[in-house]
């Protein structure tokens, strides 16, 4: 069941941020449909403990979403591969381009 899996996901993912394991649960954050985990709170809310603002996550997962872009980098190469297998080269250029950046600047 669909909606079985993307609640699991969720899960999962929110307990791995709660360990500070931020690139696992990236992992399971990509897997979850937007109308679950929308995209724009989704990216900030790995993206701006970088940026020094804690995003309603825990102090484990801030600390390591602060040192790093990885769980980002993660979470939008995921996406990415998803709008691959969809043949959607918009979506693949814009998180081609994010990505780019996140990786000149790791």
């Amino acid at each position: 069941n669909p909606s079985q899996k993307a609640t699991l996901n969720v899960a999962r993912a929110e307990y791995y941020l709660s360990k500070g394991r931020t690139e696992l649960a990236a992992k399971y954050l990509a897997q979850c449909p937007s109308s679950i985990m929308p995209f724009a709170d989704t990216s900030a809310r790995l993206a701006l403990p970088m940026l020094g603002m804690e995003e309603g996550n825990s102090i484990k997962a801030n600390e390591s979403l602060a040192n790093s872009n990885m769980a980002l980098i993660t979470f939008l190469t995921d996406k990415m591969k998803s709008a691959k297998l969809k043949n959607d080269t918009v979506i693949c250029t814009m998180l081609g381009s994010w990505l780019a950046e996140l990786h000149l600047h790791e």
